[in-house]
C-alpha cells in the first residue's frame, strides 16, 4: 500500500491534476475555516489582573497562564481584556487551516489508492472521480453564521454527504465498464504529451530569441512616452490650464505624450535616410535622448524657482546624446544588450513620475499636532541643546525618524516647524516609490508593480517611508532570489585558485552573497530608522534565508548557511557604527532598553480590541454582500489572503517542486513580509495601523493574478496539443477571473484608486495656489500658516514660559504635548518628552527622580485636548506615580484657555 501511496502521490504531481487539487484544497480550506469558527466558541479567555491572561478550555489542557507587566495601565488592563487571544487565534489560524487543507488532500490521495487497488481500477481515473466527493464539504457554508448550532449540528451533513459519496464511488467502481481505460494506453498518452511538451519547449526558446528585438524596442517606446509624461507634468506645474479638470489635464498629458513619440519616430526616419543606419537601431539610439526629461520633474520640488535651470539642462541633455547617437552610434549599440533602456526606464523614469504625482504640491500648511509632530520636534530641541538619542532622549518610533531627520531638516532648512514638515513631505513618497521597486522584484511585469501603486495610493490606505524601507528589504532579497540560480550562493561556483575553507567562504560571500549582505545592512538602517520596521525585517528575511538555506534539497552541508550568514553580517556591518557612535557617548545601554521596552510594552500601553469577527457575522446576515465593504470585513481580508497562501505554498512544497520555483520562493517571502507587519495591526488595532498589515495583502493578490493570466496566456498558445483539455479550460479561466474581477469591484467601491488618481493629476495644476511667502508669526514656526486660535494659544503660552523661566530652566509637560518645548526653547526635564511613553512603574519613578533632581520650576498639567485622555483614560489614572507627585510639589498658576500649567510650590 505504502508503494501503491507513493505512485500516487508522482501522479497527482502531474500539471494535468492541478484543477483537482484546487477542487479539494477549496473545499477542505472553506469547511477548515467553519471548523475554526465552530471550535472558537470552546475557547474563553479572561483577562488576569495581576498574572496575566488566563486560556480555559473544557479539556484535560490546564490553564495557561501568559504573564504582563501589571504596572501599566492602559486601555487593555482598564477594560480586562484578554489582548493575548488575538495573537492566540491568528497563530493557530496561520498552522491549522493549510493543515486541515493539506489533510484532506492526503485523504483524497489515500482513498483514490485504496480504491484503485480494491477496484482494479486506474488509479488516475478514481482520483479525477474522487475529487468531486469533496465539494458537499462547501454546504457548510449554510449554516456558518447561525451561532446557535453546536459543532456536531454544524458539521455532521458536509461530512455525511462526503462519505455517502466516497462510499457511492467505491461501489460504482465494482461495476465493470468497458469504457474504463487501460493504464498501459495511458502510459502510451503520457509518453505522447512528453514529446509534445519538448517541441512546445523548443518553439518557446525559438519565440524567445526573436522577442529580443521587440522588448527592445518596447523599452525604447517606453522610454520616450515616460519623457512626454514628465515633460507633460512640467507643463501641468508651472503653466496650470485655467480649467482644472481632470479630461482638460489628460488632454495636456496625451498631447505632450504622444508629440513625444511622433518627434522620436520621424527623427528615426530622418537618421534612417541619412545616416544608412536600420531603423530599429536608429530608433533605440534616440531612445537615451529623451531621458534628461526626468530633470523637469524636480520643478515640483524647486517651484516656483529653478525652472530656467531645470529647462537648460533638459535641453543640453536632450541635444548632447542626440549628437553622440550621430557621431558614435556603434557605442550606443554595446549598450542594448545590457537593456540599459529598461533599466533607465523602471528604475529612474516611472519611479520619479510615481514621486511627483504623489508628492503633494509641497504644502505645508496645516493645523499642529501638538502630540505627533511633537514626537519630532521635541527631540529636535533636545538635540540643539547637545542631547544624546536614548540617554537624553527616549525614542518612540525610530532613532532616524523622531530625532535625526528633523535634526537633517534644521541643519539644512533652519530650526522651523516648516523645515521639519518640508523635508517630512520630501521623504513621503518613497513609500509608494518602494512599493513599486518591490513589485518590479516580485513580479513578471512592469504593468503589475505599478498597478500595486495605485492601489494602495487609493483612498483610505497608504504607505510611509518607514515602511518603505522595510519593503527595500524585501526587494534586496527578493532580487537575489531571481539571480540565485545563476549568480547566487548555490550555483555551483569554484574558487579561481585554492583557498584556506575560511577565506574561501569570505571570497564567495563577497562574489555571489553580496546583495544578502546588502539586505542585512538595510536591515540594521531600518532598525534605525523604525525600530518597529527593522525588527520585522530581521524576522522575515532572516526566516526566509534559513528556510532557504535549511530545507533546500541539493544542497551540500557547508553551503547551507552560507545566506544567512551573509546577511547576518550584513545586519553586523551596518549596525556597527551606530554601536560604536553610542557606545563612545556611553548610551549604548539606553539604546538596548529603550528598544526593549518599545517593543516588549507597545501592546499593554497602546493596544486596542481587535474588531471581533462575530460583529461581521452579525452585519453578513443583517445586510448580506454589503457588509463586504465594511470597516470589520478590512480587517480580515488580509488575515484571509495569508491563509490561501499559506495553503498554496503548502500544495507546491507536497509536490516537491518548491525551491524549484522562483515564485514559490517570492511567495513566501511576500508571505512571511505580511504574516509579521499584521502583528503591528494587532496591537495598536486601529485604521491608521492596519494599513501596515494589509499592504503585503494587495501584493499577494497581484501575485496571484498575474499569474493566473500568464497561465490563461499560455494554455491559449498551447492549447492544441491537449485535445482532451479543451473541455476543462474555460472553468479553469473562469475560475481565475471571476474572482479577479469580484476584488477589482471591491478595489474600487473601498478605495477608490481612479477617483483618487484623477484628483492627484488635478492637484497637479494646484501649485500656485500654496502660498509660499508666509510671514512668521511665531518664532521657530517658519512660513507656515496655522489657524489664528492655534497660534495666540501658543503664543501665550510659551510667553508665560519665558517670563517665568531662565533659558536653561527645565519644563516638563504631563500633557504630552511635545511641540511645547520646541517653541519654547527650554530643554525637558526628563528624556520622556511625551509622558504617555513613560507607561511602566520604573519609568515613572525615573521621572519623579529627573523632576527632584532639577528641581523644574513649571509643568504643563493639561490642555483640555484629546491626549489628556487616551483611549478614554486620563493621564492621572494613566501615570499614577507622577500624578501623585505632581500633587504633591505643585500647584496651579495659570489656566490659558484651557492649558493648566503648575509652578512648584
Amino acid at each position: 500500500m505504502k508503494k501503491r501511496l507513493q505512485e500516487t502521490f508522482k501522479i497527482i504531481r502531474k500539471p494535468e491534476y492541478r484543477l483537482y487539487w484546487a477542487i479539494v484544497a477549496i473545499c477542505g480550506f472553506v469547511f477548515a475555516l467553519a471548523l475554526s469558527l465552530a471550535l472558537k466558541r470552546y475557547f474563553h479567555f479572561e483577562f488576569h489582573d495581576r498574572s496575566g491572561i488566563v486560556l480555559s478550555v473544557p479539556t484535560p489542557i490546564p490553564k495557561v497562564i501568559v504573564g504582563t507587566d501589571k504596572n501599566i495601565v492602559g486601555w487593555v488592563s482598564v477594560n480586562k481584556y484578554p489582548k493575548q487571544q488575538e495573537m492566540f487565534y491568528y497563530v493557530a489560524a496561520l498552522v491549522f487551516m493549510p493543515m486541515f487543507t493539506a489533510f484532506c488532500w492526503f485523504l483524497w490521495m489515500a482513498y483514490s489508492a485504496a480504491t484503485a487497488v480494491l477496484t482494479q481500477n486506474p488509479v488516475q481515473r478514481i482520483l479525477k472521480q474522487s475529487a468531486f466527493n469533496y465539494i458537499p464539504l462547501l454546504f457548510v457554508l449554510k449554516d456558518l453564521f447561525r451561532p446557535e448550532l453546536s459543532v456536531g449540528q454544524l458539521l455532521w451533513i458536509p461530512i455525511g454527504l462526503v462519505v455517502i459519496a466516497n462510499v457511492g464511488l467505491l461501489c460504482y467502481n465494482f461495476i465493470p465498464s468497458k469504457l474504463h481505460q487501460d493504464e498501459r494506453q495511458i502510459s502510451g498518452n503520457e509518453k505522447q504529451e512528453v514529446a509534445e511538451f519538448a517541441r512546445i519547449r523548443v518553439d518557446r526558446q525559438a519565440r524567445t530569441l526573436a522577442s529580443s528585438a521587440t522588448n527592445q524596442l518596447i523599452n525604447a517606446a517606453g522610454t520616450v512616452l515616460a519623457s512626454g509624461l514628465c515633460l507633460g507634468f512640467y507643463v501641468l506645474i508651472v503653466y496650470p490650464p485655467d480649467s482644472l479638470t481632470f479630461w482638460h489635464n489628460l488632454k495636456i498629458l496625451l498631447i505632450t505624450t504622444f508629440g513625444a513619440l511622433a518627434f522620436w519616430c520621424v527623427y528615426s526616419v530622418l537618421i534612417n535616410r541619412i545616416r544608412h543606419r536600420r531603423f530599429q537601431d536608429a530608433l533605440a539610439d534616440d531612445a537615451y535622448a529623451y531621458v534628461p526629461a526626468v530633470l523637469l520633474l524636480a520643478i515640483s520640488v524647486f517651484y516656483p524657482s529653478g525652472q530656467l535651470t531645470l529647462l537648460m539642462l533638459f535641453a543640453l541633455g536632450f541635444v548632447g546624446m542626440k549628437v553622440f547617437a550621430l557621431l558614435a552610434p556603434q557605442r550606443l549599440d554595446k549598450l542594448h544588450p545590457n537593456q540599459l533602456a529598461r533599466r533607465l526606464l523602471s528604475y529612474l523614469m516611472i519611479p520619479a513620475l510615481f514621486y511627483v504625482l504623489l508628492y503633494g504640491k509641497g504644502s505645508v500648511h496645516w493645523e499642529l499636532d501638538l502630540f505627533h509632530e511633537g514626537e519630532r520636534l521635541a527631540p529636535l530641541n533636545e538635540l540643539l541643546h547637545g542631547g544624546i538619542p536614548f540617554r537624553d532622549i527616549y525614542i518612540q518610533h525610530g532613532l532616524f525618524q523622531n530625532a535625526y531627520r528633523p535634526l537633517l531638516a534644521g541643519k539644512l532648512f533652519g530650526e522651523t516647524l516648516a523645515s521639519v514638515r518640508f523635508l517630512e513631505g520630501l521623504f513621503g513618497p518613497l513609500g509608494y516609490v518602494c512599493v513599486y521597486l518591490l513589485g518590479l522584484q516580485v513580479f513578471k511585469s512592469r504593468l503589475a508593480a505599478m498597478l500595486a501603486v495605485f492601489i494602495v495610493s487609493g483612498q483610505d490606505f497608504w504607505v510611509s517611508d518607514r515602511h518603505g524601507i522595510f519593503l527595500v528589504n524585501v526587494a534586496l532579497v527578493a532580487n537575489y532570489i531571481t539571480t540565485q540560480r545563476d549568480r547566487g550562493l548555490f550555483a555551483g561556483w569554484r574558487p579561481i585558485f585554492p583557498l584556506p575553507l575560511w577565506r574561501g567562504t569570505v571570497a564567495s560571500c563577497l562574489a555571489f552573497g553580496w546583495k544578502l549582505i546588502l539586505a542585512g545592512i538595510v536591515t540594521s538602517l531600518a532598525f534605525f530608522y523604525s525600530t518597529e520596521m527593522g525588527v520585522y525585517a530581521f524576522i522575515t528575511c532572516g526566516l526566509f534565508l534559513f528556510l532557504l538555506g535549511f530545507t533546500q534539497k541539493g544542497v551540500s552541508g557547508q553551503k547551507r548557511p552560507l545566506p544567512l550568514i551573509c546577511y547576518l553580517a550584513g545586519v553586523f556591518l551596518g549596525a556597527l557604527p551606530f554601536v560604536v557612535y553610542f557606545g563612545l557617548h556611553r548610551a549604548l545601554d539606553d539604546l538596548v532598553r529603550n528598544s526593549y521596552v518599545q517593543l516588549v510594552y507597545q501592546i499593554p500601553t497602546w493596544g486596542l480590541q481587535f474588531p471581533p469577527l462575530s460583529s461581521f457575522l452579525v452585519q453578513l446576515n443583517a445586510e448580506g454582500l454589503k457588509s463586504f465593504q465594511s470597516e470589520t470585513f478590512r480587517w480580515y481580508l488580509p488575515i484571509l489572503f495569508y491563509l490561501i497562501a499559506a495553503t498554496y505554498l503548502l500544495h507546491r512544497a507536497l509536490q516537491g517542486i518548491f525551491w524549484s520555483s522562483k515564485s514559490s520562493a517570492k511567495l513566501l517571502l511576500l508571505l512571511l513580509a505580511g504574516i509579521t507587519l499584521f502583528r503591528t495591526a494587532l496591537g495598536r488595532s486601529d485604521s491608521p495601523h492596519l494599513v501596515y498589515g494589509a499592504t503585503m495583502m494587495w501584493f499577494i493578490w497581484i501575485f496571484f493574478l498575474e499569474r493566473g493570466i500568464f497561465w490563461i496566456v499560455q494554455k491559449s498558445k498551447g492549447a492544441k496539443r491537449l485535445i482532451s483539455h479543451l473541455a476543462i479550460l474555460p472553468s479553469c479561466h473562469l475560475a481565475i477571473l471571476i474572482p479577479s474581477v469580484i476584488f477589482l469591484w471591491y478595489i474600487s467601491t473601498v478605495h477608490h484608486p481612479v477617483k483618487v488618481f484623477k484628483d492627484r493629476l488635478i492637484a497637479l495644476t494646484q501649485y500656485r495656489s500654496i502660498p509660499r511667502n508666509v510671514p512668521q508669526t511665531l518664532e521657530r514656526l517658519g512660513g507656515i500658516q496655522l489657524p489664528e486660535n492655534q497660534v495666540s494659544q501658543i503664543q501665550q503660552v510659551v510667553k508665560y514660559i519665558h517670563s517665568n523661566t531662565d533659558e536653561n530652566d527645565t519644563i516638563f509637560d504631563f500633557s504630552s504635548q511635545g511641540a511645547y518645548y520646541f517653541f519654547a526653547k527650554r530643554k525637558s526635564a526628563t528624556r520622556y518628552h511625551q509622558i504617555a511613553y513613560a507607561a511602566t512603574k520604573r519609568m515613572q519613578e525615573e521621572v519623579i527622580r529627573d523632576l527632584d533632581k532639577s528641581q523644574t520650576k513649571l509643568v504643563i498639567l493639561s490642555t483640555g485636548g484629546w491626549f489628556d485622555n487616551i483611549d478614554g483614560i486620563l493621564a492621572p489614572n494613566r501615570h499614577p506615580l507622577i500624578a501623585k507627585y505632581l500633587e504633591e510639589h505643585y500647584k496651579e498658576a495659570v489656566n490659558i484657555n484651557g492649558t493648566i500649567i503648575l509652578s512648584r510650590r
